[in-house]
């Protein structure tokens, strides 16, 4: 019982929070809030908004992106759109957020972005 305690002391320890000016996101509580609002994310939205900030200021593939979340085949472009969507109105990123398209290859996460 006792090294299963110092495992948990260990573990939470560790660097398990990503911040910056907009999101927050605590990977050991699995909770993520947006302008200090805590926000509840679908498993799908959640490996998505996690993605982003694991390469903030990376320009991430359709593909690569599909296949982070989903662990398959790229097969279709309009259900990752839809996705995105449905974080972004689910974060109230007003028209794109820090989410930015970066048009005919994919996406990519700007943690400097500020709401005006």
């Amino acid at each position: 019982m006792g090294e299963l305690l110092g495992m948990g002391k260990e573990l939470k320890s560790r660097q398990c929070v990503y911040q910056d000016s907009y999101v927050q996101i605590d990977l050991w509580r699995h909770s993520a809030s947006v302008a200090d609002k805590e926000v509840h994310l679908t498993p799908i939205e959640w490996k998505l908004l996690t993605m982003f900030t694991r390469f903030p200021g990376v320009a991430l593939s359709y593909e690569a992106i599909w296949v982070e979340v989903w662990a398959v085949e790229y097969p279709s472009l309009d259900l990752l759109k839809w996705h995105l969507s449905l974080l972004r109105k689910h974060l109230n990123f007003v028209v794109e957020g820090p989410i930015v398209t970066v048009r005919g290859y994919g996406y990519r996460y700007d943690p400097h972005w500020r709401p005006e």
